[in-house]
């Protein structure tokens, strides 16, 4: 029997948990090419934010349930791992935004609209993951839930695309049995 192992690793800035909503303050329309230090420095901190309200939020949640899932047992319930797991959750490694690069953005023709969308869509994947896994359920189930797509295409293509912007979206799921 399979079970389903998640590991997120996210490079994460200046924390504030999010209400849902990503955006970043700067027109849709900017190319990060011509965008200047301080709104590179927003977008940083946007993204980074974004990151460490899903990593504490929705990630840590399904880590949590989906680890209780694999252990429940006679002498142990599902609810009591998930609960210990949230209760002693390190907190995500957090970096600074304070120095970014802006020639690291040269050539970099992605528009911050394209990236908004890039983490709208993160978001809905991850929550879409949330919402079916549940201490209800067993082992066999859990594992026949679909993350291959968790991570957006359109966000691997925009870290492909713009290499200083993939090390911001950097977040690695690891499914092994």
């Amino acid at each position: 029997m399979r079970t389903l192992h998640l590991v997120a690793l996210l490079p994460l800035s200046l924390a504030a948990c999010g209400d849902g909503s990503f955006g970043t303050g700067i027109p849709p329309e900017t190319v990060l090419d011509e965008a200047d230090g301080d709104q590179l420095g927003d977008l940083c901190v946007a993204i980074s934010n974004e990151l460490l309200a899903l990593a504490t939020g929705p990630i840590q949640r399904t880590i949590c349930t989906s680890l209780g899932i694999g252990l429940d047992s006679a002498a142990v319930s599902c609810q009591e791992v998930r609960g210990d797991c949230l209760n002693e959750a390190e907190p995500p490694v957090v970096t600074s935004c304070d120095a970014v690069d802006v020639s690291a953005f040269d050539a970099c023709d992605t528009t911050v609209g394209e990236l908004e969308d890039c983490m709208h869509e993160l978001r809905a994947n991850i929550r879409r993951v949330e919402s079916q896994i549940s201490c209800g359920l067993t082992r066999s189930e859990l594992a026949a839930i679909d993350t291959d797509n968790l991570f957006p295409a359109r966000c691997t293509a925009l870290g492909e695309e713009c290499p200083a912007l993939g090390m911001l979206l950097n977040f690695d799921i690891d499914m092994t049995e």
